[in-house]
């Protein structure tokens, strides 16, 4: 029996009765990246210090068809709340960060506090390699209304010189991913 252990405290033999796995649907992970990419095709260019739609083009779970990969949102077809989580890999091959922002944005508006990560130049190495690549995460519980009530995330990278891109795919083991599940009513 598989399942979710929930409450059945009027059991006589202590048991508790396990609810169905569906319990918790809709639930969705995309990920950024069609499956078996490489290279360049993973990865979403975005412009230098603005605020960017994350491109999660690839879908591991969707259980009611719910989240859209075309538009990148998720628009759960049942009210109540959800928790939503997020990463992105965003940086460049070489060039130094300066800060990277990651938010969701619910109904096209910042929802919660945005996610913020500086790189002062103390933190700067003598080389590239460390310094070129950033992983945000973020995580909200957000009520939906079942119908149109959608999210989306959101990332702005400030890098020295050139324009930075949200990694994907086998280039970073889905580095960057976006995901929910139905928590309550």
């Amino acid at each position: 029996m598989s399942g979710i252990i929930g409450q059945n405290v009027g059991r006589s033999s202590g048991l508790k009765k396990a609810i169905a796995a569906a319990g918790n649907t809709p639930y969705f992970l995309a990920h950024r990246g069609a499956d078996g990419c490489s290279g360049d095709g993973c990865t979403q260019s975005t412009s230098d210090n603005t605020f960017t739609k994350a491109q999660f083009n690839g879908e591991r779970l969707d259980t009611d068809n719910c989240y859209d990969p075309s538009t990148y949102r998720f628009t759960p077809n049942k009210a109540g709340k959800y928790f939503i989580f997020a990463q992105v890999k965003v940086g460049e091959y070489q060039d130094r960060l300066v800060e990277t922002i990651f938010e969701f944005r619910f109904n096209g508006n910042q929802y919660g506090d945005m996610i913020s990560k500086r790189y002062p130049h103390s933190e700067q190495s003598s080389g590239y390699t460390a310094d070129a690549t950033g992983y945000m995460k973020c995580t909200q519980i957000i009520t939906f209304n079942g119908s149109s009530d959608y999210v989306e995330a959101w990332v702005k990278c400030d890098q020295n010189a050139n324009y930075a891109r949200v990694f994907g795919g086998s280039q970073s083991r889905d580095g960057s991913y976006f995901g929910g599940f139905f928590i309550g009513a």
